[in-house]
């Protein structure tokens, strides 16, 4: 459960949050990215990626998969099953399967036991999940970019 990653967001408008200031100025989203190419958004989801785990002052700890993973809630097009490496296999799906079963109890809304089991274990283990990115996920909350809780396009 611990490797569940933040909701995706709901992003309408430019130059919403400043991420890192030092060594270089960060914001997301990214200026005028909504006359970007597909590739133009994944290199400035990319780049925001890692330039937050680099001012971290640590080296890089995850594949390309998981460092985009780790920061989805920036990412602007519908997902696609994560692509990934012999390596870290099992760590991006469990991230995304994990991602998708939530999205399906909170549309579905039943209250089945298997349901009730699943929310059980993301609460029991709330304490142990990644806060690496609680400081970003703060900043976007405090200027009010919503969930993203429709059907991705």
């Amino acid at each position: 459960m611990p490797l569940f990653p933040a909701g995706r967001r709901e992003w309408e408008k430019e130059e919403i949050v400043t991420l890192i200031t030092i060594p270089a100025e960060v914001k997301w989203p990214p200026k005028n990215w909504k006359n970007m190419s597909p590739e133009q958004r994944y290199f400035n989801w990319e780049y925001a990626s890692i330039a937050l785990e680099l001012n971290t002052g640590k080296q890089l700890q995850f594949s390309k998969e998981e460092l985009l993973l780790k920061y989805h809630f920036w990412h602007f097009q519908a997902r696609k099953p994560p692509q990934s490496t012999e390596g870290n296999t099992m760590t991006v799906k469990s991230r995304y399967y994990l991602y998708q079963a939530i999205a399906n109890i909170i549309k579905s809304k039943t209250d089945d036991p298997t349901t009730l089991q699943l929310l059980d274990m993301i609460e029991a283990s709330s304490s142990k999940r990644d806060t690496s990115t609680d400081i970003i996920l703060n900043k976007i909350d405090a200027v009010g970019v919503q969930l993203r809780l429709g059907e991705d396009q």
